[in-house]
């Protein structure tokens, strides 16, 4: 498993740990930057493989900034990191980038493990 950026989270540090990390990242950079959180299904879906097998960053731009995950705050998920179900992703990209990233997302978790096979 990918090390832990921010150790043990709860409920009162995660949001302050993508706040902080959206401030860094908007304070830094001239140009816009969109973080959204995705909350995957809590069944296994196709959206449930590496990060590097999603093709997510082809396809719409966004990357995978951060995975919360069982109270751990992944911040830079290695690409072989595999998404779990109830994984909340932190994607990061312009607006546009960030909501093709959600629809891809949710296409692909709309097919059920059952059903792919």
């Amino acid at each position: 498993m990918s090390a832990a950026f921010a150790g043990e989270a709860d409920d009162e540090t995660a949001p302050a740990d993508r706040a902080r990390l959206a401030a860094l990242v908007i304070d830094r950079y001239p140009f816009e930057v969109v973080l959204e959180d995705v909350i995957l299904p809590l069944h296994s879906t196709e959206v449930n493989r590496p990060i590097r097998e999603l093709g997510l960053r082809p396809q719409t731009g966004a990357t995978i900034a951060a995975i919360y995950r069982d109270e751990v705050a992944l911040v830079n998920p290695n690409p072989d990191e595999i998404l779990t179900p109830d994984d909340v992703v932190v994607l990061l990209g312009s607006r546009s980038q960030v909501e093709r990233a959600m629809a891809y997302l949710a296409r692909l978790a709309a097919v059920s493990e059952r059903s792919c096979t």
